[in-house]
């Protein structure tokens, strides 16, 4: 779904997003005009059945070998392991597991692990906190010496650039583990329970096959079309429960015309069905020696 810009000499591509609302659309195969519940309805069912794969991945590998695993960027072959999460998933063989009775398309899996490796991926960082805060675990965790502070920055992995307050929090965390179990947890996978993966939809991760996105043909500079399969039911049981949606919505107005429109992730908040739509456009180059002096205007 993603295209990239066309740029010139001395210019590049950036990307920004923009957060649209959904307030109708079109089933593509019986027809039926959809008001926003309904597509807040069948987005919701979407949403639900990604989150529940992506916990059931987390849950199942919130640990640290697996979370050292993911992190080290290479498989169990020695082969590096590719950024997307849901391939790199794949290659470590972690599979998701769907529910007797229902049908859910790989590419909605496919979602699914990617939203799951990005959760286990951003835990390594706390991980690592952990473990440097567990191997200088201070005398009087409530006032560190000067020396316990010396040695616990030795130990994290961006020294002074982790905020004190990061580090104050996790040792109260680790000091509430001691008290309820007057001992140290192991790790941080002992010490907090596997986070939540769901909450969106992440359609980065999927083809043509479930979503495609464009300009509105009659519209091009304000509206977008955004056509994805949603489930007709909360459980799915068959190819037949995924129907094509065409969904318009409006561009806001700081989006150029000329931008590149790439795969939105789905929120449902607040009773509303939100697009946050990442664009690209062609940017000059920063120059490496600071701004560019502007030429003296020549007055009348």
């Amino acid at each position: 779904m993603r295209r990239r810009v066309v740029v010139g000499e001395g210019e590049e591509q950036q990307v920004a997003a923009a957060c649209a609302r959904a307030l109708r659309g079109v089933d593509a195969v019986t027809g039926e005009q959809l008001g926003e519940a309904a597509l807040v309805e069948r987005a919701g069912w979407l949403s639900a059945l990604v989150g529940s794969l992506a916990a059931g991945v987390v849950q199942e590998h919130w640990n640290g070998p697996d979370l050292a695993q993911l992190a080290c960027g290479v498989d169990r072959s020695g082969a590096s392991l590719p950024s997307q999460g849901w391939m790199a998933l794949r290659r470590l063989g972690w599979a998701v597991t769907v529910a007797e009775g229902v049908y859910v398309p790989d590419r909605v899996v496919r979602i699914a692990q990617e939203q799951a490796g990005r959760v286990l991926r951003s835990a390594w960082w706390r991980a690592e906190i952990t473990t440097a805060l567990l191997a200088t675990w201070p005398a009087d965790p409530a006032r560190r010496t000067e020396a316990e502070w010396e040695a616990l920055r030795a130990m994290l992995p961006d020294g002074p650039v982790v905020a004190s307050g990061v580090l104050l929090a996790r040792t109260r965390q680790i000091a509430a583990f001691q008290a309820r179990h007057r001992r140290l947890p192991t790790g941080l996978t002992e010490c907090e329970q596997a986070p939540g993966a769901g909450g969106q939809v992440v359609l980065a991760a999927v083809d043509k096959q479930l979503a495609t996105l464009e300009r509105c043909p009659e519209d091009p500079f304000h509206y977008g079309v955004l056509t994805v399969r949603l489930p007709t039911r909360s459980a799915p049981a068959c190819r037949g429960d995924w129907h094509p949606v065409r969904v318009r919505f409006r561009l806001p107005p700081h989006v150029p015309a000329t931008a590149v429109l790439c795969a939105p992730t789905l929120r449902i908040r607040q009773g509303r069905l939100l697009l946050d739509v990442p664009y690209a456009v062609a940017a000059p180059k920063p120059e490496r020696v600071g701004h560019r002096p502007q030429s003296p205007s020549t007055g009348a």
